[in-house]
């Protein structure tokens, strides 16, 4: 799979970091089609080298019309993060289908001792 850094990471409660990166796959049973999706992984604050947790499945996968078709259909691809209301949630806009502009709010629950869990929910996408 194709890997791609993604908006800078973003600062934890607990000190670590959370890094969005954006990932390519091929689709199960289609030929010459790749969908895009983003995943993380959870960095060391005081080593960022060691990753102390990594995605086993994509934050969000390409499933809304406006995500699946397009100039580049199959696309979510996230492009900038800022903090969110409260601690570990944060704002993440990105693109879909190089067409339209998407948000999603991510929030990670958990800590470093016991793992992090990760998830998305998408807010209202806005078109260009």
């Amino acid at each position: 799979p194709l890997v791609e850094g993604g908006p800078p990471p973003m600062q934890l409660a607990d000190g670590n970091w959370l890094f969005v990166y954006n990932a390519a796959q091929s689709l199960e049973g289609v030929a010459d089609k790749r969908f895009y999706n983003p995943g993380y992984v959870i960095l060391n604050g005081s080593n960022p080298l060691q990753v102390l947790q990594r995605a086993s499945q994509p934050l969000v996968m390409p499933s809304y019309i406006w995500e699946t078709q397009g100039l580049t259909p199959f696309v979510v691809f996230v492009e900038a993060m800022r903090a969110g209301p409260t601690a570990n949630t944060f704002m993440a806009y990105y693109g879909a289908a190089d067409t339209n502009i998407g948000a999603l709010q991510i929030t990670v629950g958990g800590d470093q001792r016991h793992g992090y869990t990760v998830y998305a929910d998408s807010v209202k996408p806005h078109q260009k």
